[in-house]
């Protein structure tokens, strides 16, 4: 009667020690895979952010106010990298933003190209339609613009692919790359930049 009794007793402290074991080993299970999988992503790829210049790589002129014309500003990874681009961003910096009928206080004439080099082809993002006003940065880009300051104004244009990524190859001398045709050294800034990440 008694063991009968103490087993009645016992029943429900040994349920929530097993309910602890059970708890302590999927608890530990579950932090084990959470800090393998940081680990298994960094180690196979890095940040990329850049800012796109005369020269592809860094070193060339990058700010678009050169009354040089036409002029390239692009990025192209070097041989055996490939840059996969999740964003890019062209920022125009002026006195005067006006986002209907000029690009920041200026009026163009030819406008700017957007186009990429993928394994020898061209794809122009801007098709026939150089983009010559603030506005003309909505047919592909996601376009903001900064508050009346009394300080320099800002647009910036922001472009995501879609939710995916422009991969560039170096071994197939693969580029991204924005052509100014007008005379912007009226403007006081203009930069165009991507993010991503290398391979």
């Amino acid at each position: 009667m008694k063991a009968q009794l103490i087993k009645i007793l016992l029943q429900p402290v040994l349920i929530a020690l097993a309910a602890i074991v059970l708890v302590f080993f999927t608890v530990s299970t579950i932090d084990k895979q959470v800090e393998a999988a940081p680990q298994a992503q960094f180690t196979t790829s890095k940040p990329l952010w850049r800012v796109l210049d005369t020269n592809g790589d860094g070193t060339g002129v990058t700010n678009a106010i050169s009354s040089t014309t036409p002029l390239t500003f692009y990025i192209e990874p070097p041989a055996a990298t490939v840059y996969n681009i999740e964003r890019f961003q062209a920022v125009i910096d002026d006195l005067t933003v006006n986002a209907d009928d000029a690009y920041g206080a200026e009026t163009l004439t030819n406008g700017l190209v957007i186009r990429f080099t993928s394994a020898g082809t061209v794809y122009t993002l801007t098709n026939e339609l150089p983009i010559k006003t603030n506005i003309g940065w909505e047919r592909i880009c996601q376009v903001e613009q900064s508050g009346e300051t009394v300080q320099n104004n800002q647009l910036r244009a922001t472009c995501d692919f879609l939710g995916r990524s422009l991969r560039l190859n170096g071994d197939s001398n693969d580029r991204l790359e924005v052509v100014v045709q007008d005379d912007l050294s009226g403007l006081d800034n203009h930069w165009f930049s991507v993010i991503g990440y290398t391979e």
